[in-house]
């Protein structure tokens, strides 16, 4: 089953992250009524753990219960990240060759083998913005672990609940040593994400959404974000604090409902051909935003100028637009050269009938 709900959510996920990257890398001019919601568009990364834990539910439970479900779900899993971030390793590789600067053996070997996501020193990954990636796949290696003690909506929140426990003692175990630059990137403290994620799930199968859901939930979640940004505003008064536990928590809170509401309603305006794509493209978007913002930062400074364009609004929205653009673009090449080829040697072949 495909809820291409999920594609559109997972789309518009990855270009909050552009959005956010896009100024918070380069240090362009920003709108200052803009400046605190762009700097908390990056927990769309903490969407992209709580869909991805939706996802394989949808398409994994019941189906990794013997070994052949899981080497199934093991080169599925492999060949839909594995190839991809290898060769953004290989272009960061001839990035750093090109601008002179050394190549770390250690965090390539350490990327190439997806450990670094345990080494404080090197969680940060290779591959910029890659640390999220090593998050992921230590959660594909828990998640067949998870489902031989999730088997319904009730035992999902014991999960929730005890993956909050240990995030929050994660969380400040990881503050208290000084390393505070750790405490987002890692698997433990994002667990109540991934289980959020499952949780969601079980609701989707045993509850019966309204068409009004869809758009009550979209409204009401921006009703949310904006008091929470703007009336109450972040606790230590900064524009990107993802890293208070508490904060980030209250950002996420509406997570759940728009996933549910991505995967239940029929939502035209938000899920059409246009936005399902982005979404399908998404793992690239990721992957390639961060190249494509930097290297385009000295002609969007030059083009896109304030005083050039009728202020700081538009050279906003026309440097947002180029950079989402580009990055598209480019991810939809390396989906048909790269992604799509690997993803389907990771399908099961279907059997041939006996005559």
């Amino acid at each position: 089953m495909r809820l291409e709900g999920l594609d559109s959510l997972r789309g518009f996920a990855a270009v909050a992250v552009v959005i956010c990257h896009t100024y918070f890398i380069t240090d362009l001019p920003m709108p200052n009524g803009f400046r605190t919601t762009a700097g908390n568009l990056g927990l769309a990364v903490e969407m992209f753990f709580m869909l991805s834990a939706f996802s394989m539910c949808v398409g994994y439970f019941g189906r990794v219960a013997d070994w052949q479900g899981l080497a199934n779900y093991a080169r599925r899993r492999l060949l839909r990240i594995v190839p991809l971030f290898y060769f953004f390793i290989v272009v960061w590789s001839i990035y750093r060759a090109v601008h002179g600067v050394a190549i770390p053996l250690d965090a390539v070997a350490a990327t190439a083998t997806f450990t670094f996501a345990f080494v404080p020193r090197l969680h940060a990954s290779y591959v910029a913005v890659g640390w999220s990636i090593g998050v992921e796949m230590i959660f594909y290696v828990l998640f067949p672990l998870l489902l031989l003690v999730v088997r319904d909506l009730r035992s999902s929140l014991f999960v929730f609940a005890t993956s909050m426990l240990v995030a929050a003692v994660g969380h400040y175990a990881i503050v208290s040593i000084g390393l505070s630059d750790f405490v987002r990137t890692n698997t433990l403290v994002q667990l109540p994400m991934f289980a959020a994620g499952i949780v969601c799930f079980f609701i989707f199968r045993e509850v019966r959404f309204t068409p009004r859901f869809g758009p009550i939930a979209i409204v009401g979640s921006l009703a949310y974000w904006i008091v929470l940004f703007f009336v109450i505003g972040s606790p230590d008064g900064s524009t990107h604090a993802a890293n208070s536990l508490w904060w980030r928590i209250a950002i996420c809170l509406p997570f759940p409902i728009l996933l549910l509401a991505f995967a239940t309603a029929h939502m035209p305006v938000l899920v059409n051909r246009a936005t399902i794509m982005l979404g399908v493209f998404s793992y690239g978007v990721y992957l390639w935003h961060s190249l494509i913002i930097v290297q385009s930062a000295h002609f969007r400074r030059e083009w896109f100028a304030p005083e050039l364009v009728g202020g700081v609004w538009s050279s906003f929205v026309l440097s947002d637009v180029m950079c989402i653009a580009l990055t598209i673009v480019a991810a939809a090449c390396t989906y048909y050269l790269i992604e799509l080829p690997f993803q389907s040697f990771g399908k099961p072949r279907r059997q041939v009938p006996a005559e």
